[in-house]
């Protein structure tokens, strides 16, 4: 259960961004993981609940979107999306692929 590390390392980041007093109570923080992350979204939040945290905090709720993995071939420069782990270009069968999307854990936005 990585997720409670990763709940700890969000719950930090956030407790510094909603220190400023224009911040208000915090309704919903947006997140964008990358598949290759390995999440599962309601035990991030469960472990999200029970980390204590800045009072702005306290409610809020995080609302999870997992982004595909995606590949692109370093020889054709063809984009797709990887669902089964085979990182070959399925246009020029090269498998000199270059992952540009699916190893992200990034905030996008915080509502309050």
């Amino acid at each position: 259960m990585h997720e409670i590390k990763l709940a700890e390392d969000l719950v930090n980041i956030l407790n510094k961004e909603v220190s400023s007093p224009e911040v208000g109570k915090v309704k919903t923080v947006y997140l964008e993981v990358g598949k290759l992350r390995y999440i599962v979204p309601e035990i991030m939040r469960s472990c999200f609940v029970h980390i204590p945290k800045d009072k702005k905090l306290e409610e809020a709720e995080i609302n999870i979107k997992i982004l595909p993995i995606k590949i692109k071939c370093k020889k054709c420069k063809t984009e797709r999306v990887v669902d089964n782990g085979i990182y070959v270009c399925e246009t020029c069968l090269s498998e000199e692929a270059k992952l540009i999307s699916g190893n992200e854990f990034m905030v996008k936005g915080i509502e309050w």
